[in-house]
């Protein structure tokens, strides 16, 4: 990023993205910043997207004074660029977080993984909240520390680990100190968190898929802690779809969604209504991960690479129909046109809901689900 003062007192700013990807052929330069044009456009193209994110971009730019370009080489990559006008301000003032900071300040983490990247990035992080991490590579090491009295606040156990897993060595470390005195989280793989928490119920405090995200882990070790939550609490008598979502029983969710802010926003929107998913960032893996242990719901995208949602759909019913518990499909797609949704309902699924998602569509979805109002999908916004 550049900025370039200009005579009016603004500053023109130029950003550019460079990545090291396949490139892009010259003659098909020109879809790039078109609605609802793609490069690839067939649904099971390799690289997601409905199309629109660089013609919103092409207009955001144009209406701050700047515009947007490409440079690319088939086989070496491309880069982005586009330009703003701005004018200089102040910083903003930091966000603040959820839970207070403070709360965490001071406090001894056990962090056991064999992994030493994963120790190093965990701990980083524990100490970026001022906590004392201490890192454990082997869980005898973590046993023996704990057993000669060494003191911690909290321990995060990762699952899968030589000698002894993570739900032994909590196992063990229970024996030791009650869950008061010291709570404990596991990190667990996709597809293993249900499993998990299944094997040992009361045994940790939360269970959390990796890879981990930063505000997700502050957020569960304040918890675990009983830190108190910054955050108003809710109006009381608060009525709609979204707090009958809160009201519907654990269920087994697994999200199908291949970007990463997506997946964000949806499991977000998941915990604020008191739930949680395992993620899958394509069909095959959906279909992988529904081998491996059942799911009640499944939040299934579209478009995605190597095997789009509604060919994992028609999979998904084929091979599980048998099973005692067949998940429920709820379809999450870009296209909000007449005729995506039968399209939708046709390969299988069950129900349906435009994007960018709202929670209050997730929590209807949710509501039906669990058999507390008539399966009707929500009408999509262009029929």
């Amino acid at each position: 990023m550049t900025a370039q003062p200009l005579p009016d007192g603004r500053a023109e700013v130029h950003f550019a993205v460079r990545d090291t990807g396949i490139g892009i052929p010259r003659d098909r330069m020109d879809r790039l910043f078109k609605s609802f044009s793609q490069v690839d456009s067939s649904v099971t193209r390799t690289h997601g997207g409905t199309g629109l994110g660089l013609a919103i971009c092409k207009r955001l730019s144009e209406l701050m004074g700047g515009r947007i370009w490409v440079e690319s080489e088939p086989g070496k990559g491309s880069t982005f660029h586009f330009t703003i006008l701005a004018q200089p301000t102040q910083a903003p003032p930091r966000p603040k977080p959820r839970h207070s900071e403070s709360g965490l300040l001071g406090l001894r983490v056990l962090i056991v993984d064999d992994n030493a990247t994963n120790r190093r990035i965990l701990g980083a992080q524990a100490r970026s909240w001022g906590m004392l991490p201490r890192e454990a590579a082997t869980p005898g090491e973590a046993l023996d520390w704990v057993r000669r009295g060494d003191p911690f606040e909290v321990a995060l156990l990762d699952y899968q680990m030589p000698d002894m897993d993570g739900i032994a060595l909590a196992q063990e470390l229970r024996r030791l100190r009650p869950a008061p005195a010291l709570p404990l989280v596991l990190l667990s793989s996709i597809g293993r968190r249900a499993e998990s928490m299944n094997a040992s119920p009361g045994l940790f405090a939360a269970c959390l898929t990796k890879p981990v995200k930063q505000s997700q882990l502050f957020d569960t070790l304040a918890e675990a802690l009983h830190i108190p939550s910054d955050e108003p609490a809710p109006a009381a008598g608060a009525t709609g779809a979204a707090a009958r979502a809160a009201t519907v029983r654990p269920i087994r969710i697994l999200l199908v969604e291949d970007n990463a802010v997506n997946q964000k926003v949806a499991l977000r929107i998941l915990q604020k209504l008191g739930h949680s998913a395992d993620v899958a960032g394509n069909g095959l893996e959906a279909i992988n991960a529904l081998e491996r242990q059942p799911y009640d719901l499944v939040f299934m995208d579209v478009q995605m690479p190597e095997m789009d949602g509604l060919e994992a759909a028609r999979i998904i019913r084929q091979r599980f129909q048998a099973r005692p518990v067949r998940p429920r499909i709820v379809a999450m797609t870009a296209h909000a046109l007449k005729g995506d949704r039968e399209r939708c309902l046709e390969a299988g699924m069950d129900d349906y809901i435009s994007k960018p998602v709202e929670a209050a569509h997730i929590a209807e979805a949710l509501v039906r689900a669990a058999g507390q109002q008539a399966p009707q999908p929500p009408r999509d916004r262009g029929a």
